[in-house]
């Protein structure tokens, strides 16, 4: 048997370390390459979000130790880095000005070039029907951001890419679910209907 195996739904001949083993085949690889295999459960992740979502949740219940060490992992990587610290810092004022306007009056985080204020207002002008801030939370909605923060890459705070991240126009209000569902998804661009 030589080196190398037709992918059945691409039809180009790779080599065997590119196909995912199968105790099902005769020659115990999938009949799918990798790529074709990624791609296969990336287009049924998206058509079946519902679904997913179950998945994970039954997943969670089922290892809540394996998820609290992956989660520990994730972690302790994203703060190793600037990016990583410089987001967690800023994610920590912006909630803390929130609570801490509503109660004190004090403005937002100088770097991100507004204020707490106007980060309400900006997020109460985009309030989906049943949002309230007595309802912003963990299993309630989330302050999100349009194009997700692994979109940019920066490590200091006075960077384009940090402005454009933490702008107001990347800040909107979604629904806990649908935030965890989006991760770090970039949103399609919208496109302007024919009139």
């Amino acid at each position: 048997m030589d080196g190398l195996k037709k992918c059945s739904t691409c039809g180009l001949e790779k080599p065997r370390d590119e196909f995912y083993n199968s105790k099902q085949s005769k020659d115990g690889l999938r009949y799918q390459c990798k790529a074709c295999t990624k791609e296969a459960k990336t287009k049924w992740a998206s058509d079946n979000p519902q679904l997913v979502a179950e998945q994970k949740r039954r997943y969670r219940k089922k290892n809540p130790n394996t998820v609290r060490a992956q989660k520990a992992r994730t972690q302790a990587r994203r703060l190793g880095t600037k990016k990583g610290r410089l987001d967690a810092d800023i994610r920590t004022v912006m909630n803390g000005n929130i609570r801490l306007i509503k109660t004190h009056g004090r403005d937002a985080y100088q770097l991100l070039g507004y204020t707490a204020k106007e980060l309400m207002a900006h997020i109460e002008g985009n309030l989906h029907p049943g949002m309230t801030w007595k309802n912003h939370s963990l299993r309630g909605w989330h302050i999100d951001h349009v194009h997700p923060l692994a979109a940019y890459s920066y490590e200091c705070p006075t960077s384009n890419a940090f402005k454009s991240a933490w702008s107001l126009a990347n800040q909107m209000p979604l629904w806990a679910a649908d935030n965890i569902a989006k991760g770090s998804q970039i949103p399609p661009p919208k496109v302007a209907m024919a009139a």
